[in-house]
């Protein structure tokens, strides 16, 4: 479906739900609100779709030959994969994560984005090149896995893109390094739910 990110323009949501329950999650307010009819229960419980595993290859590639702006043109063809679970938690059956890098590695047209909190589990699997691998970081506790999973992606020869997104960055983070990260985003959070606008300050 198509989606309001400027550097991905599209989102594949083969899987949804998540077990985080961070407070500040957009994805759980979209699905209690939209998507309550559909799992009663609980919205946000983890669920694969097997209907929509073969999308990306269902979708035509809008024609990026006329294209000139690089970031409109990345946009259009990047995918935001599983923007409304986390592919790698592990809750998630491994038989779900490899059903969808099945269809990754099967669609060479798409460059496919990850996005986890589980960056140890992401990085115990193989990705072809049409792939952008990334972790949240919004703490300080989360920078050390972070580093070690991505040393451990990078040294594995993986060709794709490393994406680091401090989005929400809800504490000042200190890094070792960020030489195992191509791509950083830096960012607050709009209002949910559960939690007011946040916008990190200047200095962090």
């Amino acid at each position: 479906s198509k989606g309001n990110i400027e550097w991905a323009l599209w989102s594949w949501n083969p899987i949804t739900g998540c077990l985080h329950n961070c407070p500040y999650c957009y994805a759980r307010d979209i699905a209690i609100r939209f998507y309550k009819e559909d799992l009663p229960d609980d919205p946000f419980q983890p669920v694969l779709r097997p209907n929509r595993l073969l999308s990306p290859n269902n979708t035509k590639q809008p024609d990026l030959s006329q294209i000139t702006d690089p970031i409109k043109r990345m946009g259009m063809q990047n995918v935001f994969t599983c923007s409304m679970a986390d592919l790698f938690g592990k809750w998630t059956p491994q038989a779900w994560i490899e059903a969808v890098l099945e269809q990754v590695k099967n669609n060479p047209q798409w460059t496919f984005l990850f996005l986890t909190k589980f960056p140890i589990r992401m990085a115990e699997f193989e990705y072809p090149p049409n792939v952008w691998l990334g972790t949240t970081v919004d703490k300080v506790h989360a920078v050390e896995r972070a580093e070690k999973a991505f040393r451990k992606i990078k040294a594995s020869g993986f060709s794709g893109v490393c994406w680091l997104s401090c989005e929400p960055m809800l504490e000042r983070l200190t890094f070792t390094t960020l030489e195992m990260f191509d791509w950083v985003v830096i960012g607050g959070s709009s209002k949910s739910t559960q939690t007011p606008e946040f916008k990190p300050p200047r200095e962090w």
